[in-house]
């Protein structure tokens, strides 16, 4: 009971509120996972391709998020990025009665950690 009573006064007396400083706040670390089917410059037709590059890296300069895109391992992706292809592991996906291999790759491109799902059935193709 004496306890509450002390908390009480210590809030009711005139004493300045701690306030975190701005810096504080910037410091603050968020996680972004941008899903899409193509980015430049390992796949892209059009449009999509030039956003799901440029807006990740983008938020990523501020220096306070951490942006990754995933997207599919197309066949047509340059070897010079693949030979610096990190191999992060695989699993299964179930898929009504079958299971279906996936292998998970990455790459730190321009600020950005690329991850790129591999599974021959559905990728292992010209173009998109």
């Amino acid at each position: 009971m004496a306890e509450k009573k002390s908390a009480a006064k210590a809030k009711s007396s005139g004493a300045p509120k701690k306030v975190a400083p701005v810096e504080a706040e910037l410091q603050i670390e968020k996680s972004v996972l941008f899903v899409t089917s193509e980015a430049n410059p390992f796949a892209g037709t059009g449009g999509l391709a030039d956003v799901a590059a440029s807006l990740p890296k983008a938020i990523a300069e501020n220096g306070r998020t951490d942006m990754r895109v995933a997207m599919p391992l197309y066949s047509d992706i340059d070897s010079a990025y693949r030979a610096n292809f990190r191999f992060e592991g695989n699993f299964n996906v179930p898929l009504g009665w079958r299971n279906q291999y996936c292998g998970l790759f990455s790459l730190k491109f321009e600020c950005v950690t690329f991850y790129f799902l591999d599974n021959d059935y559905y990728f292992k193709r010209k173009g998109l």
